[in-house]
């Protein structure tokens, strides 16, 4: 029979907490399963009833176990001899008890609290190992990839008798550090099918900046002949699974398009790849207003209008041609397919919560087979909603900026609904008869007007093949 190992016993609405306070401790089995306590505990049907016979009278059939890593057991001294369990409260009584130097969280400091997560020891037989936990967390892989890469690096930095390319030795980078700078890595970011987004602070406190300027230096030192800066962006995206990798930057509050500035840092941004760096020297960024097209030559056929009042020689309406030299990210929330270019439009993710109730929504207001107007809709974090779950009949979604448009129009193809697409005077005209040409409920934009004769004859763009019974955009 294999050796017992520790086994915390508590209430479910504590099994939260004990998690996060366990693993920051490192206390925590990581391949072992938190279960039920009534499916561990059946293995030992003397130990249940020991328990539950307490004269707290907890009840166990709504607690859940967690493996501790064996050395964390000692806490249950040779006191309970006559029984096979204790209370942490118990245990944080006993002077020679190591985990009384431990700072509690509050949610596990109140002494009722800790009366009711109780110690045990169990065969570790009783707890299941599925393959998943023993696949390492994007974050373990991140760290640990970055550790063994820059392990050899440091070392020879350090070395004095080693052959460098780079004659000056930085002591702030200290193969001793390098616990702290892991420490340090991003805990979460955004991901999207083959696009992660990093948070602003992403490799750039220190001594990120430091170290990898000096991995590029001794890159180019060596002529690229291996290749360091290429391994390094490899790493990451294997760890991190994704080709496109950016970092965040904050949205300029002057900017009423909420077009984000990104950092791309892995992948191939076409036309943007001038702006790919991990080192943020010149905190050059994305200027979007010197990244548009020429206009549309006359009689070109395009997805969306160029939106523009005259013959305006600034104007930097993007066409087709600029689109597609762009790298389009896509997800799937909820059953719906969502398109966008991440250099000139933002994706909520936040947005899903809301997203969910438009798709239930019957209870409360009935979409089905309505006219729904969305102001604003971006790359149509509700519109698509209302098409493809609430049942809309049409949806007019408005919205300013081109590259959001194209996303939306994108994402409804992505998601077989049918669209047309117009813009501007046509529309806001007040002319009768341009109003029945080009009627405001089977319109999102206006179409292409390269001539007056086309205006009259032309139908509006349809992209896409209608499914399911969907709504139209």
């Amino acid at each position: 029979m294999a050796t017992p190992i520790p086994v915390l016993l508590a209430p479910a609405s504590l099994t939260k907490h004990l998690k996060v306070f366990l693993d920051t401790t490192g206390w925590r089995d990581k391949t072992r399963l938190i279960a039920r306590s009534t499916q561990i505990l059946a293995t030992d049907p003397s130990l249940l009833h020991n328990i539950t016979s307490d004269q707290h009278g907890y009840d166990l059939t709504s607690y859940m176990a967690m493996a501790l890593l064996p050395q964390e057991g000692s806490a249950l001294t040779n006191n309970t001899e006559d029984r096979q369990w204790i209370s942490l409260w118990e245990i944080l009584q006993d002077p020679s008890s190591s985990w009384r130097s431990i700072q509690w969280p509050l949610s596990l400091s109140d002494p009722s609290t800790q009366k009711s997560v109780l110690l045990t020891w169990i065969d570790p037989s009783a707890f299941a190992t599925p393959k998943h936990l023993l696949t390492q967390t994007p974050l373990e892989r991140l760290q640990e990839n970055i550790t063994n890469f820059l392990t050899p690096f440091l070392t020879s930095w350090q070395d004095p008798s080693s052959s460098s390319l780079l004659d000056d030795q930085d002591p702030s980078l200290l193969i001793e550090l390098l616990p702290q700078w892991i420490a340090s890595l991003p805990q979460k970011w955004e991901h999207y099918s083959d696009f992660t987004l990093l948070p602003p602070s992403a490799f750039v406190t220190a001594p990120w900046p430091t170290l990898l300027k000096r991995l590029q230096m001794q890159d180019q030192a060596e002529g690229y002949r291996n290749q360091i800066m290429a391994r390094w962006e490899q790493l990451i995206q294997d760890s991190l699974q994704s080709s496109h990798i950016a970092r965040k930057a904050i949205i300029p509050v002057q900017d009423v398009l909420r077009r984000p500035k990104i950092r791309p840092l892995t992948g191939d941004w076409k036309a943007h790849n001038k702006y790919k760096t991990w080192t943020e020297e010149d905190h050059r960024l994305l200027e979007h207003q010197d990244v548009g097209a020429t206009k549309e030559k006359e009689g070109e056929d395009t997805n969306v209008a160029a939106a523009t009042d005259g013959d305006d020689p600034n104007d930097t309406t993007p066409t087709q041609e600029t689109f597609s030299q762009a790298y389009w990210a896509e997800t799937c929330q909820n059953h719906v397919w969502y398109r966008w270019a991440p250099m000139f439009t933002m994706f909520s993710a936040g947005n899903i919560t809301e997203k969910e109730r438009i798709a239930k929504s019957r209870p409360i207001f009935d979409a089905h087979g309505k006219t729904v107007v969305d102001l604003y809709a971006g790359v149509g974090y509700f519109s698509l909603v209302y098409l493809v779950h609430a049942g809309a009949k049409v949806v007019h979604a408005c919205e300013w900026n081109p590259w959001s448009v194209q996303g939306l129009l994108q994402g409804a193809d992505k998601n077989g609904i049918s669209w047309k697409a117009y813009q501007g005077k046509a529309i806001l005209s007040t002319d009768k008869s341009s109003r029945e040409r080009q009627p405001f409920e089977h319109s999102l934009l206006t179409p292409p007007h390269h001539q007056q004769q086309q205006q009259q004859q032309q139908q509006p763009l349809v992209r896409g093949k209608k499914r399911k019974g969907y709504g139209e955009l």
